[in-house]
């Protein structure tokens, strides 16, 4: 089974009671939250996972989204394997506008990465045929960063809905946002 096609198997609803109290606690937990930003860096790899460029803020998750995290989505996503899953990680994304995270592989403790586009659907730009190892890392960001990859992949992340990526594996990005946007990072790894 291919990556895209295993990623458009495993979606799953948050349901509008959970939508809400997720909001509610994305935005109580904004105060704390970390701006994540290194504009200058050059694409590089490290240890195998390819890092960029990136400008956002993010914030641990509270109760709600950690009970989310280790219990339905945790559990879905074990049962759609077969495979045990480990919650390990999760926090809210904020977006303004212009904000934006260059391709990258997420960290090894997001092999299996759940994303939320809290109030509005979006997507997120994925390139499963793009080997690190055979490409120019600066001329890749570039082409990514213009639109002009002809590699490009939009997987879409439908509101309110847990879409999971293979987060190690899969090179994703997202262009510069042009509205103010909360997204919903929840990790995994395979056991």
């Amino acid at each position: 089974m291919s990556v895209a096609s295993l990623i458009s198997l495993l979606r799953l609803p948050v349901g509008e009671a959970n939508v809400a109290a997720l909001h509610a606690e994305a935005n109580e937990r904004y105060r704390g939250s970390v701006e994540s930003r290194s504009e200058s860096a050059r694409p590089r790899l490290d240890g195998g996972l390819l890092r960029t460029a990136r400008r956002f803020r993010t914030s641990t998750a509270g109760d709600v989204l950690n009970e989310l995290h280790e219990g339905p989505w945790c559990d879905f996503l074990a049962e759609a394997l077969a495979r045990d899953c480990l919650p390990t990680r999760s926090s809210y994304i904020y977006y303004a506008p212009g904000d934006y995270v260059g391709p990258h592989h997420d960290v090894s403790q997001c092999e299996i990465t759940g994303l939320v586009s809290l109030g509005r659907g979006g997507f997120t730009l994925s390139y499963p045929d793009v080997d690190v190892h055979a490409v120019d890392l600066d001329g890749f960001f570039e082409e990514v960063m213009a639109g002009s990859c002809d590699r490009e992949v939009q997987l879409p992340l439908p509101a309110n809905t847990v879409t999971f990526i293979p987060g190690t594996r899969l090179i994703h990005a997202r262009r510069p946002s042009p509205a103010a946007t909360v997204t919903v990072a929840a990790c995994y790894i395979l056991a």
